[in-house]
Parts: structure tokens; sequence; C-alpha cells
């Protein structure tokens, strides 16, 4: 004890500098557990909701590392009311009415995900994420209600020896915010310290300092590291095997920080972490994130810059508009473009609506920013329409998924004004790049829309044996994009066939 605690000062001065945050409570978050299970096992996982604001559906997606792990079923959690069906997505509804509502907002266990351990599968961390897309999780009003992901794992190991967990938590911020993270452990076997790292995204994120959570026992150092030890005795033992928040992360988001999210891990090394023994304490870890979202000033008036949000493929290029709805007279408008790493901005076309010339900064430049000043004009001017449109390719490597981009503007160095030189203030509406690896309509997967894909889902509609495993990805059979696959999915299906006008929206990609 007392040669570990020596080795434990010595290695604190021997470090410097420190750093800083505030907690955005409340962000409604879906949360998978982690497990460890050892080749040709069986295990499961939990699919949890907190801070659920109220929903009526959803329909959830499964990313998992398919080299070690096969999903073997999806059935409803204990305690979650509503309906579930499980046919590569899994697609929940409640159907009935409490409190008058069809709305819940039960936080807590909603699905367990059962998963086959392969028999030839190598030791490691098999990561399971949830995925959704815009759209995919609703209320009983049919708005979307969105929620931060946090992943969960199956630890393979070739023995039964269990280890801890050390969970990250997640928030939303926008940039200039400060935001608080958790550092929990569970399934704690007996520690007596630690020396943890941290492993996060600098382009948006400035770690500002690092404090002991309330209820956590022992002493914390930090610096460089988080440095923790207990160094008093409860029970006849040095060790706690205290299960809960450790720490608190405390991040400033920078203030150019591009929308999207930004990664938060616990890192540590072989020794870092033992028991009163000096024996060495192995935990899985799991990470957080902060979701970069960007503040619109908020206006009274009904004036609106919005982002559109258009499909693509991965690797595909795709474009962008930025429309103004009911402008009520500018002549100056300087707006900050931010957006997801995953898009690289190729060009930017003026919609020439604002009148004088555009101008941008460099296409690497993310925020990008886009400015019209007309400064000689002798009146308002108060046109509506795309003011401009920004050409994105999406990375080759890009998971399913809403990519954001997002506008600000400050009234300062980047400002709206009219002819008199008073500001004029607009809603801002973020948009993006939705990613899907899958053509809507095609639900056979050969690469066509036709009346093959309308007979297969006919088929499977009118419950036919064999046809569910005719459609490659349910996704694509799921026309209207509510989460459920139904009749009024073919009727789409079959007007865009027969070349209805109007229809065609649905499957644009």
């Amino acid at each position: 004890m007392i040669k570990k605690l020596t080795v434990i000062i010595l290695a604190v001065l021997l470090m410097l500098s420190a750093f800083p945050l505030a907690f955005a409570a409340g962000t409604p978050t879906i949360t998978v557990s982690s497990a460890t299970a050892m080749p040709g096992e069986t295990i499961n996982l939990k699919v949890s909701l907190s801070n659920n604001p109220g929903i009526n559906t959803f329909a959830f997606g499964f990313d998992y590392d398919t080299t070690r792990l096969n999903l073997v079923d999806v059935t409803l959690a204990d305690g979650a009311e509503g309906s579930l069906t499980y046919v590569q997505k899994a697609i929940w509804i409640k159907t009935t009415k409490t409190n008058s509502s069809y709305d819940t907002t039960y936080n807590g266990d909603y699905l367990n995900l059962e998963f086959k351990v392969l028999d030839n599968a190598a030791t490691g961390d098999a990561p399971v994420a949830v995925t959704y897309t815009q759209g995919d999780i609703s209320n009983e009003n049919e708005e979307d209600v969105d929620f931060a992901l946090v992943a969960g794992k199956v630890t393979v190991t070739t023995n039964a020896q269990t280890s801890g967990v050390i969970t990250v938590s997640s928030a939303t911020a926008a940039p200039g915010e400060t935001v608080n993270l958790k550092v929990s452990i569970s399934d704690n076997p007996g520690i007596n310290t630690f020396a943890l790292g941290f492993d996060y995204d600098t382009t948006r994120l400035n770690l500002v300092d690092v404090t002991l959570a309330d209820g956590a026992e022992g002493s914390l150092t930090y610096v460089q590291k988080a440095i923790w030890i207990k160094t008093t005795k409860t029970n006849g033992s040095y060790d706690t095997t205290y299960n809960g928040d450790y720490l608190n992360l405390e991040f400033k988001v920078l203030d150019n920080a591009a929308a999207g999210d930004a990664s938060v891990a616990v890192t540590y090394t072989q020794g870092d972490i033992s028991n009163e023994n000096e024996e060495d304490v192995d935990f899985s870890l799991v990470a957080g994130k902060v979701t970069v979202a960007i503040s619109p000033i908020l206006p009274t008036g009904d004036a609106k810059i919005t982002v559109a949000t258009v499909i693509a493929k991965a690797g595909q290029e795709v474009e962008v508009p930025i429309t103004m709805e009911n402008n009520p007279g500018v002549i100056g408008v300087g707006l900050r473009v931010a957006y997801d790493n995953a898009l690289t901005l190729v060009s930017v076309t003026d919609g020439g609506v604002l009148g004088g010339t555009m101008h941008g900064t460099n296409y690497n430049k993310n925020p990008y920013y886009l400015n019209w000043a007309n400064d000689t004009a002798t009146s308002n001017i108060t046109e509506n329409g795309v003011i401009a449109t920004l050409r994105f390719k999406v990375a080759d490597d890009a998971a399913d998924g809403v990519y954001a981009v997002s506008l600000s503007y400050d009234n300062d160095d980047f400002e709206i004004f009219n002819y008199d030189a008073e500001t004029v203030e607009f809603n801002l509406a973020a948009g993006g790049v939705e990613v899907k690896a899958y053509t809507v309509g095609d639900v056979d997967g050969n690469g066509r829309v036709n009346a093959q894909d309308r007979l297969i889902l006919s088929r499977y509609i009118a419950q036919w044996d064999g046809f569910a495993e005719r459609i490659e990805d349910m996704r694509a059979a799921d026309i209207d994009g509510n989460g459920r696959v139904n009749a009024q999915d073919r009727l789409i299906l079959s007007r865009y066939i027969a070349q209805w006008d109007g229809y065609s929206s649905y499957f644009e990609v």
C-alpha cells in the first residue's frame, strides 16, 4: 500500500498543467449495455432509454462486429409497454393511451438483444451500437424526437473471468458552451487506485477540469491524468467495490467547433488500475460523446433560413440548398456554415437571390463563411428562395445516419442587417446529408426499382411464406420512412412505378 502511494505521489509531481465544464443535463439518450462472454456462448445486452421526453414509436437498427457476433433475436424488455416487431429493424409502437396520451416517458430497459458469440470469435471487444435515421423516432404528433447514442460491447474472452466496465456519458452542447460528462464504474471487483487518461476530439473540445463525483470516496489529483486512491480502510480493506459515478469531466466546446459528434473516451495501460494487493484489475471501456449542435438566434418573427436535408450514399457527391423564407428586407447577410467531418465541401454556388457578389472562404475551412454585401443598394432586398447551394462529397466509409450541416450568426462579425443599418433576425434551421446504404424502393436489392419490388412487397404485406427473406433491407421497403412497412408503402411504390406526379420525391438518392 505504502509503495503504491509513493509511486502515485511521484507521478503527480512529474506531471504538468490542468484543464475544466457545466452539466448539460436532460439529454435523451439510448444506451446499449456491455457484457463478457466466451466463443460459442449466448449473451444478452440491454437497450435502455433515459431522459425520455415522450415517444410513440421507434425503428432501431443495430451495428455490431459480425466477425465475432451474430444477432439472434430482439425482444421487448420486461416493464416496457407497447408492441415490438423485429425484422432487420426493431419496430416498436405504443397503440394504447395512458393519461390521455399515446406517448410514453418510460425510462429503463426497452429491448433485449440476444447475441451468439461465434465459435471462432477472436478475443477482444466487439462493439454493439443502435442506429437510427431522421424520422425513425417520433411522438404521437409525428414529430421527430432526437436521442444521443451510447454504444456497448461484448468483450470476447478465452476464460470465464469477467471485468468491470468504465463508461463515459454523453451530452449535447453548442459552440462556446461548457458541458459535463460523467465517468462511471459498474461491476467493480474491488479497486484501490487508478490513473486514467482521456482521448477526445480536440478539434471540437477542450478538457477544462476533472473532479471527483459526489458519492465517490477516496482522493483525486488531476494533472494530465486523473489519479485516484483510497487511503482509508472500510470493513478491513483499502479496496472499494463502489459502483456509480467516479469523475466529472468538464469540457469547453470550442467556439469554431463543427456540428456533429465529438468522441470522449477513457484510456489506461496495464498497471494503471490495481487493488490493495497491487494486482492489476481490468476494465472494459465504453466511450461517450458530446454532440455539437449549432444554437441559432431565435427571433420573434417568422423570417427563416433553412438548410435542406438530402439523401445520398457513401462516396457520392450531393447538393444541399440553403433557402430564405419570409425575408423582411436585407442588404447584408453573413453566415457561418458548420458541417460534419464525414462531409467534404467541394463547391458553393450563389443562388442569386441576395444581389451583389457572394464572398466565401477556402473550401477546406470548417465552419465555411458566407457573406453578401450590398452597401450601395438604395433599398432592401426582399426576395426569397435558394441563396446558396453547397456541394459535398460524402466520405467513402460514412455509416448510415444524418450528417449535420448547420448555420449560425452572432450580430457581431457575422450579422444580418437592412438598409437602415438595423439588425434583422432570422430563425435558422439545420439540415444535412442523410446517408443510406440502400435505395428506397429497391426491395430485393438488385439495384433497380421496378414491378418485381412491388410484387415482393405486396406478398410480404400479405404474409406469404418466404417473402420476408426476399426483402434485402427492410428500410428499403419502408417507402415513407415512418418506421412501418405496410399497405401505404405498397401504394406509394405502385404509383411511383406508374409514374404518377409527385411520387418521385420518395425515391430520390
